[in-house]
């Protein structure tokens, strides 16, 4: 069996880095668009079976059990976002989930291909963000050892951790949003084609 884990934030308060650019409810419509997105490429992929929202805020948790198809699991409010994903991974090896594909919620090009395509592969497999140093996708056998997702280098991290890890290059999951400039990556039309539906 195997669970996809995405980590999601409080709308109202996700992507405050984009503030230059995004006023407070754009940047929650964009965060929720995100999420959806991710969720949507999850559930259509034929080699989940599970998609579980991970949360350490109870709004995003309680909008996670609203979505059709999805579970939620929300930790302690203090947990940062490698602790959320940790916790997701350890109450999925106390089940019968055999592996874990843990899939940032922001990223604007995934689709259900891109994750076909890390399954098929096998684990442990990771995508690297478009910078090269952090890991937006990362398939692992359970038990997994602590994650270290969400830092800046965590795909070094990775890599020491899991000596025999597949790095794919997945332009899909590649671009994630967090700054200014990765809005200009994605386009005025894109991004409102996103946030629309």
């Amino acid at each position: 069996m195997i669970w996809a884990l995405i980590p999601v934030k409080d709308f109202s308060r996700a992507k405050k880095r984009l503030s230059p650019a995004l006023g407070p409810l754009e940047r929650a419509a964009l965060a929720e668009a995100l999420a959806r997105r991710a969720i949507a490429a999850a559930r259509a992929c034929r080699g989940i079976d599970e998609v579980v929202v991970l949360s350490n805020d109870h709004a995003a948790a309680a909008w996670a059990r609203s979505v059709e198809g999805v579970c939620s699991l929300s930790c302690h409010p203090d947990r940062d976002l490698a602790q959320v994903v940790d916790h997701g991974l350890y109450a999925a090896a106390r089940g019968d989930v055999h592996q874990a594909l843990v899939l940032m919620g922001d990223l604007p090009r995934v689709t259900t291909a891109d994750l076909d395509a890390l399954i098929e592969h096998g684990a442990p497999v990771a995508v690297p963000d478009h910078h090269g140093t952090g890991t937006n996708a990362l398939f692992v056998d359970l038990p997994a050892p602590p994650t270290a997702l969400g830092f800046p280098d965590s795909l070094l991290s990775h890599s020491e951790t899991w000596p025999e890890l597949a790095i794919l290059e997945l332009p899909g999951i590649a671009l994630d949003i967090d700054l200014p400039r990765d809005l200009r990556r994605l386009g005025t039309d894109e991004q409102q084609a996103l946030v629309a539906g």
